[in-house]
């Protein structure tokens, strides 16, 4: 009888072995044992296998180049976004691309804590606007006097301390502690009269900067313990960020100072204004080719490459170069001289740096001959840095040449227009243009006998007289002598 037993145990346990291993075998083979790997299934909120989403809602910005404010949904075989209702960008608009490029503060994604915007703000995070170009506060929090910088706004409207406890009192249990601790420091330290926001910062520093946070950046001093690099205004080569940068323009301390902002950098690869347009001279009128080299360059650059190649067509579809420094000169030179011209670079280009000057006599023109008076003021360098702006400077022509000027190109005096006039007086050396602008003034602005001006010979009579305009001094550059 127990040999039954145990032969039966036997059998039984073989069957339990079988009928386990049988099932494991099954599950592998399912994809449901060990070692198995488990078929995606579209609905259950989960990405898996070769899923791009499952049941999810995205900003359109996270799907593609497009504006924020719409959404894409996922598709029903999760296999992408249905992407119906976004807005597409321009494709010339870097807003979006995930690189921070010239003239952006941030880019999609990026945000930034209210309390650094603005001291009214409680608390919440600022997106990167649709822009590119600042951030927006529609998701800050704001609420009674919960800040520091808020209980400090109401305190100051106090005339007792009851009102200022109510103040306190409303306030967010940080904002309590921060402006304790300020008020304390200042009734101690500021006496009365003194200039309250002026002694705060001197004599209570590191309380008065945590109750308005948003001033550290600005206030001259680089405080690393707050995560600043920088102060606003400081500057650094664009090349020490790297190779990829051109060795011009720099990068400029943020509006957080916590680090420098490349927006104004040239990447190595990025075309300038000038050499946008040698790329497309070169294209032949092949379109694609023209529009991939306006595509190789940056904002600023397509900007002035734009408004140059405006007045190209306008003026002179034929690139004439006559036509050109004629119609165009100005555009012209700011394409040529857009990196060079801000950053004091005199290359073949450009003859001066932007904001000096010269004695009006050392302005020259193509052969080496002045063309101003010296000794009478002073010529500046113009915007673009190819020339010297002579606006204030004077010509060569005497007061009875500038007479002759009007009598050839502006007819009477009494039916002249005045800016004809005022383009003779223009002629003038620096005599002769004020005695004539006196001697014609004093008649335009005298009446007698119901005459008035050059219909009056009393008028004249008197200019004449008390405003001569007789010493003729002939200069060989004065085209009316």
């Amino acid at each position: 009888m127990k040999k039954i037993l145990i032969i039966s145990f036997i059998l039984l346990t073989g069957i339990f072995i079988f009928v386990f291993s049988c099932s494991g075998k099954d599950d592998t083979e399912n994809g449901n044992g060990e070692g198995g790997s488990k078929d995606p299934v579209c609905g259950n909120g989960i990405v898996e296998g070769d899923e791009v989403c499952d049941s999810d809602t995205v900003s359109c910005w996270k799907v593609g180049h497009f504006y924020p404010e719409t959404t894409a949904t996922c598709l029903e075989d999760c296999s992408g976004y249905d992407k119906s209702r976004c807005v597409a960008r321009d494709p010339d608009d870097k807003c979006g691309n995930g690189v921070l490029d010239h003239g952006e503060t941030c880019e999609m994604g990026d945000k930034k804590s209210c309390l650094e915007l603005d001291d009214n703000f409680t608390g919440g995070y600022a997106n990167c606007n649709r822009t590119c170009t600042g951030w927006d506060p529609s998701t800050c929090e704001r609420g009674g006097t919960s800040t520091c910088a808020q209980i400090m706004s109401c305190a100051q409207n106090c005339s007792n301390e009851s009102c200022i406890d109510n103040c306190i009192s409303s306030g967010s249990s940080q904002g309590k502690e921060r402006f304790t601790k300020l008020y304390a420091c200042y009734s101690d330290k500021c006496p009365s009269g003194a200039d309250k926001e002026e002694c705060m910062i001197r004599e209570c520093f590191d309380d008065y900067y945590n109750c308005y946070p948003n001033k550290r950046c600005g206030n001259g001093v680089i405080e690393k313990e707050h995560g600043e690099v920088c102060e606003q205004g400081d500057t650094i080569p664009c090349e020490e960020f790297g190779d990829e940068w051109r060795a011009i323009n720099d990068a400029v301390c943020n509006s957080t100072c916590t680090a420098f902002d490349t927006y104004s950098c040239v990447h190595i690869d990025d075309l300038t204004c000038y050499e946008v347009y040698e790329c497309v001279m070169e294209c032949e009128g092949d379109s694609e080719c023209k529009s991939e080299c306006e595509k190789s360059t940056f904002v600023e650059a397509k900007n002035r490459y734009d408004t140059m190649w405006d007045c190209y067509e306008e003026n002179c579809p034929d690139h004439n170069e006559e036509c050109i420094k004629e119609h165009c000169k100005f555009q012209t030179d700011a394409c040529l001289t857009q990196l060079t011209c801000p950053n004091g670079i005199i290359d073949e280009h450009a003859i001066c740096k932007r904001g000096s000057s010269i004695d009006c006599g050392e302005v020259k023109d193509s052969d080496g001959e002045p063309m101003y008076e010296a000794g009478t003021g002073d010529a500046y360098c113009n915007t673009n840095c190819t020339e010297w702006d002579g606006m204030l400077c004077y010509k060569f022509c005497s007061c009875p040449a500038i007479k002759a000027c009007v009598a050839k190109e502006c007819g009477d005096y009494k039916t002249a227009d005045a800016s004809c006039v005022r383009d003779c007086e223009n002629l003038g050396n620096y005599a002769g243009k004020n005695e004539h602008r006196a001697w014609r003034e004093f008649i335009e602005n005298c009446s007698s006998n119901g005459d008035s001006g050059f219909d009056s010979q009393h008028c004249i009579d008197r200019a004449n007289q008390d405003f001569p305009c007789n010493v003729d001094t002939p200069h060989d550059k004065c085209p009316y002598n």
